[in-house]
């Protein structure tokens, strides 16, 4: 449920055109996510799961599965 969530928000801020998105999907370079893109993701995904990411851990976020991985 949160991966499909997750896909469903990078679909709307994804930079490119991707048929298919998985959990080793590149953010920044596969989908062209920019920095500001991905604040409003996180707040998106934080606001949608009612959770608090830490700041220090989401530089470490570089796949998608990386990004579900902070919300479980």
């Amino acid at each position: 449920m949160v991966t499909d969530e997750i896909i469903r928000f990078l679909r709307e801020y994804a930079k490119k055109e991707v048929d298919e998105i998985t959990e080793d999907t590149r953010m920044a370079a596969e989908l062209g996510i920019d920095s500001l893109t991905f604040v409003r993701l996180v707040n998106d995904a934080e606001n949608t799961f009612g959770v608090t990411i830490d700041d220090e851990k989401l530089i470490t976020v570089r796949t998608v599965g990386d990004f579900v991985g902070l919300l479980k």
